[in-house]
């Protein structure tokens, strides 16, 4: 588990550094310094959240979900799914692969990749929804064989 953690964070890392390299070298616009230095700043946080140590065992982090999120329902969740989801990943994704042109307007493209990835992260909602329910089912009934 470590080394995919580590693997992980220098991926981050490295594609930061790339962002922020791009967004001071390449001469394309104001936009596109704003998008790729605002991509790498995002990248570099998130090698920073992936580093962090964390010590929850599955049955805590079951428990965290079932008392938190659990009871505000699966609509909710599914919309901060796919809103953390769909906004960040969509933004890092089209600052990778949109071509930055000068005077382009890039609002279509950008919300090409934002629905995109809204729709993924309802996807990703409902498997962690249903996934967590399973498991809180299953825990809950190894503490009931075992009493």
């Amino acid at each position: 588990m470590m080394f995919f953690k580590i693997i992980l964070m220098l991926f981050s890392l490295s594609v930061s550094f790339y962002k922020i390299f791009l967004a001071f070298t390449a001469d394309q616009g104001t936009a596109a310094f704003t998008i790729r230095l605002t991509a790498g700043i995002i990248m570099a946080i998130l090698a920073w959240v992936v580093y962090k140590e964390r010590h929850i065992t599955r049955k805590q982090r079951l428990l965290m979900w079932q008392k938190k999120e659990a009871p505000r329902g699966m609509a909710l969740y599914l919309f901060k799914w796919a809103i953390g989801w769909g906004i960040l990943v969509g933004f890092i994704v089209f600052s990778s692969l949109a071509e930055f042109r000068e005077n382009e307007d890039l609002w279509g493209e950008y919300l090409i990749y934002v629905s995109a990835n809204i729709l993924a992260g309802f996807i990703a909602g409902w498997l962690t929804w249903r996934n967590n329910q399973n498991e809180t089912r299953n825990v809950s009934i190894m503490n009931e064989d075992c009493s």
